[in-house]
């Protein structure tokens, strides 16, 4: 698999490094994305990979997921949905749960990941029928797109 755990870890210092470096007003202001600010792109970094473990689930247990909902997932609603119940977190704790998440994967990555498992296709979340490799690798793309585009976003501060 090209994304290893330290690739997940880069990322999480890199965000654990802006926390340190920016006002909670900085934090406050818009982001390149329209109607989010630099926190609540922030919570979407966070919230996508907290949701990570979730889908790699879904390959092994696939019935957890069946059935949640009648309708198709969509991203937009999720991603709206998550940055809502992030609104009274701090930039401090997203980071947490970054690093949270970063030890569930790792954990993963060591009790499931393997030659055999990573064709198994996930069930839930945007790409059902995806092998687990493919959602990994685009999940990680995303993230760093993502954190270059916060990391551009602050750079303006």
């Amino acid at each position: 698999m090209n994304v290893s755990v330290d690739g997940w870890k880069s990322l999480y210092e890199k965000v654990a490094q802006l926390i340190d470096k920016y006002s909670n007003e900085d934090w406050a202001k818009p982001s390149r994305y329209e109607g989010w600010s630099n926190k609540d792109l922030l919570a979407h970094i966070v919230t996508t990979q907290r949701s990570i473990p979730l889908l790699v689930d879904s390959a092994f247990n696939p019935q957890r997921y069946q059935n949640r909902s009648s309708e198709p997932f969509d991203p937009d609603r999720w991603n709206a949905s998550q940055i809502r119940k992030k609104q009274l977190s701090t930039p401090s704790e997203l980071a947490r749960e970054m690093l949270d998440s970063v030890q569930a994967l790792e954990t993963i990555y060591r009790e499931k990941l393997n030659d055999d498992t990573l064709h198994m296709s996930v069930t839930a979340g945007p790409t059902p029928g995806a092998p687990i490799e493919k959602v990994i690798e685009d999940m990680f793309n995303h993230q760093k797109q993502h954190l270059k585009d916060l990391e551009d976003s602050l750079s303006g501060c």
